[in-house]
């Protein structure tokens, strides 16, 4: 009797272990999709991160070339060159760059996203910038108040302190997502960067 008796009891523990890894077992099936879809968000979000991160170097580095060469006729050709060799080789699509006039409020005016405006700022299109890495211009005459400078020319610009002008560069970057958990095509990431002209020797 005492051996039939520890035979149920063996019996039942193994039928309630069984239970338990079979439920375990379960909810793993369960939450383990959540978990991937949390970890790949991170993922994409910290790519993201990072990216937005060198778009907004990319615009300092654009509007610090800019500043220094003050109402030299070469300097959106110099800064676009420094915008583009930051983002060279980064994932993304450059939509555009716009080097405007930032006196005012020191945001990049709604019109010149789309398009260049006489005496506020030149609007940079992809085509033109990918031209301008595969092939850098032997006719720099095309940056100097010409071209797709023509509307704020950078030998206008004033570098008198009276009237000292501030200049900003916007840089705006299509992102791809990666793992494409997330709807869409990818993401637009933008940084600016506003800087004073270095001012004229007296």
């Amino acid at each position: 009797m005492m051996r039939r008796s520890f035979n149920k009891k063996t019996t039942r523990r193994r039928a309630d272990r069984d239970q338990e890894a079979g439920a375990v077992l379960v909810e793993m099936v369960i939450v383990l999709p959540f978990l991937l879809l949390m970890v790949l968000g991170m993922l994409e979000m910290g790519l993201a991160w990072r990216d937005s991160a060198t778009v907004n170097q990319a615009s300092r580095q654009g509007a610090r070339v800019a500043s220094n060469l003050g109402d030299n006729a070469d300097a959106d050709l110099e800064a676009l060159l420094s915008v583009m060799s930051i983002l060279q080789g980064e994932d993304g699509t450059v939509e555009y760059v716009v080097i405007y006039d930032a006196s005012g409020s020191g945001r990049v005016p709604v019109a010149c996203e789309s398009a260049s405006v006489p005496g506020s700022c030149n609007h940079y299109t992809a085509a033109e910038l990918a031209n301008l890495v595969t092939s850098p211009p032997t006719n720099t005459n095309l940056f100097q108040c010409g071209g797709p400078s023509v509307d704020w020319c950078p030998s206008a610009r004033s570098t008198q302190l009276a009237s000292i002008d501030h200049i900003g560069v916007y840089v705006k970057v299509n992102r791809s997502w990666v793992t494409n958990i997330f709807p869409g095509d990818g993401i637009d990431l933008s940084g600016y960067t506003v800087m004073q002209l270095e001012p004229a020797a007296p």
